[in-house]
């Protein structure tokens, strides 16, 4: 598979005989697209060690043998004659080294060290470069560079889907690696000189994304449970302190997956997850416990999901809110209101989209007599 792949791909990379690179620094969509020789001095690849020595150079101009020159202007001239721009950097580090390398980028790394978060991502993307970059090992033939990057990228993938898993019940490293894979994963897809050599860790990765997601609402579901103990108290009278646990479990987790620059639509994704179970747990109670069902209860649960509502769209997560609480919210406006006789119990209902009859029975039954409840 791995062959025919990369023959599949082999206009990406040998483009140059001489090169060895899998990717072409001046690679363009057909060969009218070529341009002089001389244009070439313009472009620049930086380089840096783990001492911190920087050497930004001329690619082309080395081939060709001219000098280079400021890199500032020769992006600029390649930005004018409409070449693509390659990315100026690339992580060059020891392949001897390589399993205690990434050991402390991926395996013993503590979420908690780096200050940004993404870290990880952004330092295996640059070896990456540096591995399909004819810096690393340039007796290599293109094909055996593409080998190389290929195991390299699915060996990383690896360590970071083992990572999720052996800390699956820490919310820190999951939130992190959940942050870092789903980006990694974005990178390779969007890198058209690697992304034909990562399809290994391509088919991985979201997998790992998964597993940490999972393991993340999990975690957080943990922390919700004891904290809706509370919400769900009707001996408590005040709807702010009794709200309060709960708020704090999901403003706790908003600023877990803030600080590890989690993107948005796993964000939402996750807090829907959050809502849902708050609304499962809110309803289930309400409608398996005894005692429960009364007006004066539904008007408490009623103002304590408008809090949760509040701060919900405070965070920008209106829509998921009102869609997942909506069933409580409705079942709570349900058994908080006075019927005197049917009509009142239908005109209520029309709004109540979110229940079945048979809910609807379980939350009339205690409250109206039996004409009323089946007239619903």
């Amino acid at each position: 598979m791995m062959s025919q792949h990369l023959n599949d791909s082999k206009d990406d990379y040998i483009r140059d005989e001489h090169s060895g690179s899998v990717y072409n620094e001046q690679d363009h969509s057909t060969p009218g697209n070529r341009v002089p020789s001389t244009q070439y001095k313009d472009n620049y690849e930086t380089t840096f060690d783990l001492d911190g020595n920087v050497e930004t150079k001329s690619i082309c101009s080395a081939k060709s043998g001219g000098s280079g020159h400021d890199n500032r202007s020769g992006m600029g001239s390649i930005a004018r004659s409409g070449q693509e721009a390659i990315l100026p950097a690339v992580l060059e580090f020891p392949e001897a080294g390589q399993a205690q390398f990434l050991a402390a980028v991926i395996t013993h790394l503590d979420p908690h060290a780096p200050a940004f978060k993404l870290a990880p991502v952004y330092t295996l993307y640059l070896c990456a470069r540096y591995r399909a970059s004819t810096h690393y090992r340039p007796e290599l033939t293109p094909t055996e560079r593409a080998h190389k990057l290929t195991a390299f990228l699915h060996h990383v993938a690896t360590l970071i889907h083992a990572t999720v898993q052996e800390r699956c019940t820490d919310s820190a490293a999951q939130a992190f690696w959940m942050a870092n894979a789903s980006e990694l994963l974005h990178f390779l897809k969007c890198d058209r000189h690697i992304s034909s050599f990562s399809t290994q860790a391509q088919d991985l990765l979201p997998t790992t994304v998964q597993n940490a997601f999972s393991n993340l609402v999990a975690c957080f579901q943990e922390e919700l449970s004891r904290a809706l103990a509370e919400l769900t108290n009707p001996a408590a009278l005040d709807a702010t302190e009794a709200t309060a646990p709960t708020l704090q479990a999901l403003a706790a987790a908003m600023v877990l997956l803030r600080r590890c620059r989690v993107n948005a639509a796993l964000t939402i994704q996750l807090f829907s997850h959050l809502f849902h179970y708050i609304n499962a747990v809110c309803f289930n109670k309400l409608v398996t416990e005894s005692g429960t069902v009364s007006a004066r209860w539904g008007a408490a649960l009623s103002a304590r999901l408008a809090l949760v509502a509040a701060w919900a769209e405070r965070q920008g997560l209106e829509l998921a809110a009102d869609c997942h609480l909506a069933r409580t919210h409705q079942a709570a406006r349900l058994i908080s209101g006075a019927y005197r006789n049917a009509e009142e119990v239908c005109s209520a209902l029309g709004a109540c989209f979110k229940l079945n009859s048979v809910q609807v029975r379980a939350l009339l039954a205690p409250l109206l007599p039996p004409e009323l409840v089946d007239a619903a």
